[in-house]
């Protein structure tokens, strides 16, 4: 993260390095940070295609993400389920370390608690806490 920061600084009409620190921000899932770096890299460089596929795929994922949390505000954790599982599948493959990968699967699995799905719920922790052990969402999912 560090250094795609100092490869914009460098060289600020460089796509590329866009396309780095947006990648990076949004594999820790702040989409509203990665989508604006994803879009100055394609303004800068209408045909590059990583960064109009990586901006594709930020924007689904963050949709999903939003929806499910949605439906599992309202108590809808069957769509919620659904809709984590979508993004989960969306980021294909998506690192093991990703914070985003530590969130989908624990927020997946708080829900999959909810409908009293416990092996799931549970493999689901087991999953977060395996890329990331500090997840404290995980491990209330867990205990």
């Amino acid at each position: 993260l560090r250094l795609s920061l100092r490869a914009i600084r460098s060289d600020p009409s460089c796509a590329e390095g866009y396309v780095a620190r947006g990648h990076c921000v949004y594999l820790m899932g702040d989409f509203n940070d990665a989508l604006p770096l994803l879009r100055e890299a394609i303004r800068l460089d209408p045909d590059f295609g990583r960064a109009k596929k990586l901006l594709r795929q930020c924007r689904g994922v963050a949709s999903d993400v939003k929806g499910a949390r949605a439906f599992a505000f309202r108590r809808d954790f069957n769509s919620a389920v659904q809709s984590f599982t979508s993004a989960l599948e969306a980021v294909d493959p998506l690192p093991r370390g990703a914070p985003l990968y530590c969130a989908l699967h624990a927020e997946r699995g708080e829900a999959l608690v909810r409908m009293g799905q416990w092996e799931k719920a549970l493999q689901d922790a087991r999953m977060a806490i395996g890329g990331r052990e500090d997840h404290a969402g995980a491990w209330l999912v867990k205990a």
